[in-house]
């Protein structure tokens, strides 16, 4: 049986329009299923769960990378798979559109939904991330610093979200814009293989995936199927030093640079004596202090 999860709001609304166009093609294409739209935040974590429980072994999400990561929190309870044998796909339509980036996929529409019927499945790690207050899954890439701030005033500011109405881009870019003014480098600690580091940073990122934030290529050499996590250490950049070389990490050129550090590793745990955001796919998911852990092939997916 086959569930699609479908978020009409996602691409500026634009969604709800394509799924009204799609749907019989769709039918045509991978044969009969049902399907959900998505009212609010975490619903598809909840349709995700609820379908696998009830015997669905074919989830799709259809949106953008925000409901992708919920859809596929949605196949976990109490840290297990609550399917061994379900397999996920998605159709991803977004404003950002990252985490697709990771894949090798035909661009036009119709092209993607006939990609799905012959599709083959394959397993893909993911990040296991434990706060004090919760345990869930990243798909593509987590965060803290000045991503998790651009994620908030993305998420929360009654401006920004007015602005996303006309423009997701644009929108996109006063608040990171706005976020950049106003950040100041934060201290924090990093355990890796038992050993503790203290460093000053701007962002601190945590990949699974290539890109993020927009199709930023903060991660050039992660893979979603290597069974370690990319960490991306942004150190004690100045506003001026970083938007002097903000277009080298849209082209994966950063990791030359002298204030950044990349470290493969399957676990890292992130400490501060301040309060700092984590952003998870798009989402500000808690604060710190939080462990991060590569989950390897745990999820099936049938995209490639």
């Amino acid at each position: 049986m086959i569930k699609i999860i479908v978020n009409p709001h996602s691409s500026n609304k634009g969604t709800l329009e394509l799924w009204l166009q799609k749907e019989e093609l769709l039918k045509k294409t991978i044969g009969e299923f049902d399907f959900e739209f998505t009212k609010k935040r975490d619903d598809a974590t909840f349709i995700t769960s609820k379908a696998l429980k009830d015997g669905y072994k074919w989830i799709i999400a259809i949106g953008g990378d925000g409901t992708i990561n919920e859809s596929i929190n949605g196949f976990f309870e109490n840290g297990s798979l609550i399917s061994e044998d379900a397999v996920f796909s998605f159709i991803m339509l977004g404003t950002g559109s990252d985490f697709v980036k990771s894949f090798i996929l035909p661009s036009h529409l119709d092209q993607k939904i006939k990609h799905l019927k012959d599709a083959k499945t394959s397993s893909i790690d993911l990040i296991k991330v434990t706060t004090q207050k919760q345990v869930f899954y990243s798909n593509n890439v987590s965060s803290i610093g000045l991503g998790a701030d651009v994620a908030y005033m993305v998420n929360h500011s009654k401006i920004i979200n007015a602005l996303k109405k006309l423009n997701g881009k644009i929108a996109f870019f006063i608040a990171s814009f706005i976020a950049l003014i106003m950040f100041r480098n934060k201290i924090v600690e990093y355990k890796i293989d038992g050993v503790t580091h203290k460093v000053k940073i701007k962002e601190l990122v945590i990949a699974n995936g290539k890109y993020y934030g927009g199709s930023m290529f903060i991660a050039p050499n992660a893979s979603i199927n290597d069974g370690l996590l990319d960490v991306i250490l942004l150190k004690d950049l100045s506003t001026f030093d970083f938007i002097i070389h903000n277009s080298k990490l849209y082209k994966g050129k950063h990791l030359c640079l002298k204030e950044v550090e990349e470290i493969k590793t399957e676990k890292i745990s992130i400490n501060s004596d301040e309060k700092i955001k984590i952003q998870v796919d798009g989402e500000v998911r808690g604060v710190l202090p939080a462990s991060f852990e590569v989950a390897k092939s745990i999820l099936k997916v049938k995209m490639f």
